[in-house]
């Protein structure tokens, strides 16, 4: 039969269609919008280049950490294209990490807007202010990094309540964009949902659904680790419009006079999806609508165009099933080696630090010369320590024999003594005159029989020679 040969970007939203759809409710269709959604680690291979940081905020290993425990810091995290439906859901995972008096208006807020913020903030003017709540202020930036006269929907975790005491709470706010809203004056609301998010031992997950059907309709949720979801802000009458902007926004909170207002709590975003509930449209570029898969041309209905869909993800739901154990584990293993290599590398570097610095510029030469001069010493080495060897065994012999020849006799019962030892010391110096003596001596007779056999030869082979002469003359005759 035919194969369908479906790109990785149809795959992904189709994947997450039918994960959602399988995970909560048969009835219920949506797509998730990828490009709006993430897991850390992002990079900028998985989709790190369609979000804009700025501030503090920086992707890291584990997270994306917003704003580190440190006062007058400001982050943000916002996509730089808007969504196209108003039918969406926004799921996103959130730490407060800090001490137990952070700053007095450390706030998240999580926005929906219809401005592009990329297109507002001047991220090079703040960095030359140096002061991050000026820089906001001069912006008119001054609502937790957004501004105050917004046109959407934001919603706010601020940890103070107006009074500036650590009461942790969760308010939404719609913007018309000509309301002003204060920090501390206006938000907290007093419709606010009081939670304790801070220092949880897991993030905290915030849901916001927006809904334009039976009239409109926004609910926000939280879920505390190890608890139920709770709704914290619920608006119904309300329909917002498509072409919004999704962005967070945190600051840390100014300096205070005094030492314990001075802390901060550390905030990290761990992942966000969001899912498109209007099938009939993408929602974002890049998705599904981009391959022609829902094209009139070749699906003509919406019922066939659902019933493709359920087939495909049925197939694509059997293939993820088998291959994800096998791609986390290769996963593992590659992020084992990647570390090992690091190691490596780490160590290597060290190595060559040590010997430029041991031998100079000069230290490829070097190390090549000082490597032969290794072996050749080695060869030395090894080539005559066994006769090396040999010659200490009959030296120690030799000593040994010498100190047996020279030890005076005694009783086993008595002890050398001073005087003892001086008469051993002048008989072995004794024992060396004449042993020098007799070896002179031999020498000198040595030389005389030399001499003498000499003498005896050369008469001889003259004696000899005359007879031999003597011989010939009358062999002649």
């Amino acid at each position: 039969g035919k194969h369908w040969i479906v790109p990785l970007r149809v795959m992904r939203p189709l994947l997450a269609f039918w994960a959602s759809v399988g995970a909560r409710d048969d009835t219920v269709e949506r797509l998730e919008m990828m490009k709006h959604s993430f897991e850390s680690p992002i990079t900028y291979d998985n989709g790190l280049v369609d979000w804009f940081s700025t501030g503090t905020t920086v992707a890291t290993k584990k997270a994306v950490s917003m704003t580190p425990g440190v006062v007058d810091r400001f982050g943000a995290w916002w996509h730089r294209e808007p969504i196209d439906t108003n039918d969406f859901e926004i799921d996103f995972a959130i730490q407060f990490e800090g001490s137990s008096s952070p700053a007095a208006d450390q706030s998240v807020a999580l926005w929906y807007v219809y401005e592009n913020y990329t297109a507002v903030f001047d991220e090079r003017a703040a960095i030359k202010t140096r002061d991050w709540t000026k820089a906001l202020e001069e912006q008119s930036l001054g609502l937790v990094g957004y501004r105050q006269k917004f046109d959407g929907l934001g919603i706010f975790l601020v940890v103070p309540d107006k009074t500036k005491s650590v009461n942790p709470s969760v308010s939404g706010v719609l913007g018309n964009g000509a309301t002003e809203y204060t920090l501390l004056k206006d938000i907290p609301t007093s419709d606010s949902k009081k939670l304790n998010f801070r220092n949880t031992n897991e993030p905290v997950t915030v849901r916001l659904r927006v809904s334009p059907k039976h009239g409109g309709s926004i609910v926000a949720s939280m879920k505390l680790p190890d608890s139920d979801w709770q709704e914290v802000f619920t608006k119904s009458g309300v329909r917002m419009r498509s072409g919004g902007y999704v962005g967070l926004t945190t600051v840390t909170g100014a300096k205070r006079s005094s030492a314990v207002l001075n802390t901060a709590d550390r905030v990290t975003l761990s992942n966000m999806h969001m899912f498109n509930y209007d099938v009939s449209r993408v929602g974002e570029s890049g998705g599904v609508g981009d391959t022609g898969l829902l094209d009139d041309k070749y699906l003509q209905t919406r019922k066939d165009q659902m019933d493709a869909l359920n087939r495909l993800t049925r197939m694509l739901s059997r293939h993820l099933s088998e291959v994800a154990p096998k791609e986390h584990a290769l996963f593992n293993d590659v992020v084992g080696l990647q570390q090992k290599v690091h190691d490596l590398e780490q160590n290597m570097k060290t190595l060559k630090r040590e010997v430029a610095m041991s031998l100079g510029n000069e230290s490829n030469t070097d190390v090549g010369s000082l490597k032969n001069d290794l072996v050749g010493l080695r060869t030395i080495f090894m080539k005559d320590s066994h006769s090396h060897r040999t010659k200490l065994d009959a030296v120690h012999a030799a000593v040994k024999d010498t100190g047996t020849t020279l030890r005076p006799a005694r009783t086993l019962d008595s002890a050398p003594t001073q005087g003892s030892l001086e008469e051993q010391l002048l008989l072995v110096s004794q024992q060396t005159q004449e042993l020098e003596d007799t070896v002179s001596s031999s020498s000198s007779w040595s030389t005389i029989f030399f001499v003498i056999l000499v003498v005896v030869g050369v008469g001889v082979g003259v004696s000899v020679k005359q007879r031999m002469d003597s011989y010939e003359k009358k062999h002649h005759l």
